[in-house]
């Protein structure tokens, strides 16, 4: 029934079992002594035999105080389980997304990952760990108080039994459709998520082209079917709920009075009635929440379910384990051998970005990489980086070693990449630039100085401890493309990838920031732009030409523009623009 637990348990073993023994055991047989002591107390009292009066007083005060501990330790017990695996399981989900490959993670929505690490995860907590236990501790108590029934009087616990399995019936048969309707909530409720990230992160977009009038009525459209959804779910679970309740009445019912016949044939004592009659109620408590356990149990598998496809979805990780190769220097070349490349899409493959490209980048030399957009310039860079990694259709390698051979770390100690778009976290420059490793000051200021933010940093009061605020709200758009120069070059990695890293700023710190790091010395660089300033062009050892996913041209700025080919007409058209 919960086999899913077998595979939740390992996150805190010792906990699990406690308070399986505490609930399932412990506290229901502790149910048990409760009834039977009563039923002492009260046929000793009727005798007027005073000494064993006094007994049963004591001996139930004991087990109160035992009853006491038992459900204490079984909800401590439960809940530090539910606490361990909330750290664990949320952690481990976290791991698998960040460590899946960048395709797969495109090709989901940044809002089911949000809605799975909250609410596909907070459903699992609730309705699945929790309902499984209390399942257990309902069950055991059920059985228990069974079991006393039968010791106390067999004829009157098989009538009790009978219509106990009323409720159990009707909640088989309402499984199905509970987790149907689960499911649709659930669906419904990371559409809404989704629906929701997106207006609030397309603010800028909304307000600029006057939608939000349409915004809202999409909202509103998925906010409705949302409420009806989990609306939907509640009815059937009222359904439920009262099928169970009207069964506890029915067994007090039962118990009251067929066991008041039997005291009055004298097949029992009204010490024994009152047992019975406590167990009932540990009957009846469980059958109403068994009921709703069960409805809840369904409402975790489909969460967990649905968890499991999403990560199915990116079931493809970047792997960076010990049998890949540690490349500790880069010592000649990168070496790009008939190369050609599509995007995968769903399985299929899409479109041709990249076609036979061959291309030797020496060690220490700086290239310009330039063309019109949209003809394969940033692609060749994410291949380079090994976002995406050929399996067919040429190589890629660094000093003669395939860069799918490459353990990730070490790869990414020798290259880096400055991409056109930044993210900027919720937390300081200074963390902003290290990504929460640990370098000097003296490495900051390098960082700092070459990407040109000294003027920010001297220019408030907080220095490299101004919080930048939510996706750096309170940067510009060239500052932030500085801080991602500084996180590069901070890291001094002897390759450098530059993906229009200048886009934002203007032409003087432009050339100020590419002659920074055109004048350092053995760094092997990359620089995509379309900025074709003449006196920078000239700086760079090669330029490379791309048009329509090939390199058409390579050379000097000199020998290019003497060829009057591709980047001579970019030129000549960008100077008339």
């Amino acid at each position: 029934m919960f086999i899913l637990m077998e595979k939740y348990k390992k996150y805190d073993k010792l906990n699990y079992y406690l308070a399986l023994f505490f609930s399932g055991i412990v506290y229901p047989l502790v149910n048990l002594l409760l009834a039977l002591v009563l039923k002492r107390l009260i046929d000793s009292g009727i005798a007027r035999n005073v000494y064993e009066l006094k007994n049963a007083i004591f001996v139930c005060l004991l087990v109160c105080i035992f009853l006491a501990a038992a459900v204490f330790t079984s909800e401590l017990t439960q809940n530090r389980f539910v606490n361990n695996f909330s750290k664990k399981y949320r952690m481990h989900i976290f791991n698998e997304i960040i460590a899946s490959d960048l395709n797969e993670f495109s090709n989901n929505s940044t809002g089911d990952f949000l809605a799975t690490m909250t609410n596909t995860v907070s459903t699992i907590e609730e309705k699945y760990i929790k309902s499984f236990f209390s399942i257990v501790s309902n069950s055991s108590l059920l059985l228990f108080s069974i079991i006393g029934m039968f010791m106390i009087n067999w004829q009157l616990s098989i009538a009790v039994l009978i219509v106990s399995l009323v409720p159990i019936i009707v909640m088989s048969l309402l499984g199905g459709k509970m987790q149907a309707k689960q499911n649709l909530a659930l669906t419904q409720q990371n559409a809404y998520v989704s629906k929701v990230k997106d207006a609030f992160s397309g603010f800028l977009v909304i307000k600029s082209f006057n939608i939000e009038k349409q915004i809202s009525k999409e909202f509103q459209n998925g906010n409705d079917k949302r409420a009806d959804s989990e609306f939907s779910l509640s009815e059937l679970n009222n359904i439920s709920v009262s099928i169970s309740n009207f069964s506890g009445y029915l067994v007090f019912l039962v118990a009251y009075g067929l066991g008041m016949f039997m005291v009055i044939n004298g097949n029992t004592s009204i010490g024994g009635v009152t047992a019975i009659v406590q167990l009932v109620n540990f009957i009846v408590m469980p059958l109403s929440k068994l009921g709703l356990e069960m409805n809840n149990k369904k409402a975790g598998l489909a969460a967990s379910k649905t968890l499991n496809q999403l990560l199915e979805k990116v079931h493809n990780p970047v792997k960076d384990n010990s049998n890949y190769l540690k490349l500790n220097r880069f010592e000649n070349e990168i070496k790009l051998t008939n190369v050609s490349f599509s995007y995968p899409q769903h399985g299929e493959t899409g479109k041709r970005v990249l076609s036979h490209i061959n291309l030797q980048i020496e060690k220490g030399k700086k290239y310009a990489l330039v063309g019109m957009s949209g003809n394969g310039k940033t692609t060749l860079l994410k291949l380079l980086m090994r976002y995406y990694k050929l399996t067919k259709d040429g190589n890629i390698s660094i000093d003669n070693v395939n860069i799918n051979n490459i353990n990730l770390s070490s790869l990414y100690k020798l290259i880096n990449i400055v991409q056109q778009d930044v993210y900027i976290f919720d937390n300081s420059l200074a963390y902003n630039i290290m990504l929460g490793k640990s370098f000097t000051d003296k490495e900051l200021n390098y960082a700092i100085n070459k990407a040109g933010l000294r003027k920010l940093v001297d220019g408030n009061s907080k220095g490299v401890d101004l919080n930048v605020g939510e996706n750096g709200k309170a940067l510009s758009g060239g500052q932030k493309q500085r801080i991602s120069i500084a996180r590069a070059l901070i890291r001094k990695t002897p390759i450098l990838l530059m993906d229009e890293a200048t886009s934002s700023l203007d032409q003087k710190n432009t050339t100020a920031i590419e002659n920074a790091i055109l004048e350092i010395k053995d760094l092997t660089s990359i620089v995509v732009t379309h900025k074709l300033n003449p006196n920078l062009l000239q700086k760079y050892d090669a330029i490379i030409f791309m048009k329509d996913g090939t390199i058409t041209e390579e050379g000097s700025y000199e020998e290019l523009m003497k060829q009057k080919g591709d980047l001579y007409n970019l030129c000549s058209l960008t100077m008339t623009n």
